[in-house]
C-alpha cells in the first residue's frame, strides 16, 4: 500500500507557514544558544539573538518565511564575513547584494572580498542559492561559489551545493551555471534539472538528469517531500538528516512512500506519522531504529 501522507500532512504545513503564532522553522527563543552565528569584519561573533546585533540584521516575513537580511549601510556597523549554522534547522539569509542563501545545519557561508568584479562566497555543508542579477554599465556582475573541490560562477539562478563529503554535487534549479574542478580545471555548463557529481580524485564531473527540484523546494521550506519512493531510501534520508542508523525489515522495503511532512525536531515525531498512515511500527534499540510490519491481531467476537 502506498502512504498517503499529504492529507495527514496539510494541517501541520498550515501551523507551520500560515499560522500567525506558529514560526517552528526559524523563530529563536531568546535564551537559544544554538542559533545561527555571525562574525563581522572586525573578528567579533554574535548569535542572531544578540541585541547589539540588531543594527546590522533585520528579520522580515517572506511567503510564509523569515529570512535575515544582513546590513552594513550604517555608519557604525560593519559588513558581515562568515555565517554559521550549528543548528539542526534551515536558516534563510539575504546578503547585501539581494542574494538569497538558505543554509543546511552545520554548514557555513564565507563572504569574501570582490575580485575582478566578481561577487565571491566560500561554502561548507549545504546551501541553497537564489542569486540576484545584477547589471553593471556594460555587463552582468557574476557571483562565484567556493567549495574545496569545485568553483562554481553565475549571473543569476538558482541552485543548491552539497560540500559536506569528498564527493560533492550540485543540482541546478533555475538558470544557468557554469562549474570547474578546482583539482584538475574540468569544467561543465549546467542546465536546469542537472546535476553535476564530482569527486576529488578523478578529473571528471558526472552530469545526469534530476527530478529533484520539487524535493529542494520542500526542503528549504521546512519540509521532506517524498514522491513514490521505497521505504529505504525515506529511512536513509531520515537516517542521514538526524543522524541515526535506522534498519529496515526486508520485507518493507520497498513499499512506496508519496506525501510532504514537516521536519521536526526530533526523528521520532516524523516516524510516528509513518506509522499513522501505514502498516508499519518502528523500535528504539541498542542506539539504533528498527522499522518493521506491524502485525495486526483481530479478535473474533464470540
Amino acid at each position: 500500500a502506498c502512504l498517503a501522507l499529504i492529507g495527514l500532512s496539510a494541517t501541520f504545513i498550515y501551523q507551520s507557514y500560515f499560522a500567525p503564532n506558529n514560526q517552528t522553522a526559524y523563530t529563536l527563543a531568546m535564551n537559544d544558544s544554538s542559533s545561527p552565528v555571525i562574525v563581522l569584519n572586525d573578528g567579533k561573533s554574535y548569535n542572531l539573538n544578540d541585541n547589539r546585533l540588531h543594527k546590522k540584521t533585520l528579520k522580515i516575513e517572506d511567503n510564509g518565511e523569515k529570512v535575515f537580511v544582513l546590513s552594513g549601510d550604517s555608519k557604525d556597523s560593519q559588513d558581515v564575513n562568515l555565517i554559521k549554522n550549528p543548528t539542526n534547522r534551515i536558516f534563510a539569509f539575504q546578503l547585501k547584494d539581494g542574494t538569497r542563501a538558505w543554509l543546511n545545519p552545520k554548514s557555513t557561508l564565507e563572504i569574501l572580498p570582490m575580485s575582478n568584479g566578481k561577487r565571491m562566497v566560500k561554502i561548507e555543508g549545504t546551501v541553497l542559492f537564489e542569486v540576484l542579477k545584477i547589471k553593471t554599465a556594460d555587463h552582468y556582475m557574476p557571483f562565484v561559489v567556493k567549495t574545496a573541490l569545485q568553483t562554481i560562477e553565475v549571473l543569476g539562478t538558482k541552485f543548491i551545493v552539497n560540500s559536506f563529503n569528498k564527493d560533492e554535487d550540485v543540482l541546478l534549479l533555475e538558470g544557468k551555471v557554469r562549474l570547474t574542478h578546482n583539482n584538475y580545471n574540468t569544467a561543465v555548463i549546467l542546465k536546469p534539472d542537472q546535476r553535476a557529481s564530482l569527486q576529488s580524485d578523478d578529473p571528471r564531473i558526472l552530469i545526469t538528469k534530476s527530478t529533484d527540484g520539487h524535493k529542494v523546494e520542500a526542503w528549504h521550506k521546512g519540509l521532506f517531500y517524498f514522491e513514490n519512493e521505497k521505504m529505504s531510501d525515506v529511512m536513509a534520508e531520515l537516517a542521514d538528516w538526524y543522524g541515526v542508523e535506522i534498519i529496515v525489515d526486508r520485507s518493507i522495503k520497498d513499499i512506496p512512500i508519496t506525501g510532504m511532512i514537516s521536519r521536526y525536531e526530533d526523528v521520532e515525531q516524523e516516524l510516528k506519522m509513518i506509522e499513522m498512515t501505514n502498516n508499519v511500527s518502528y523500535k528504539r534499540s541498542g542506539g539504533k531504529i528498527y522499522i518493521k510490519f506491524k502485525i495486526l491481531v483481530h479478535f473474533r467476537r464470540k
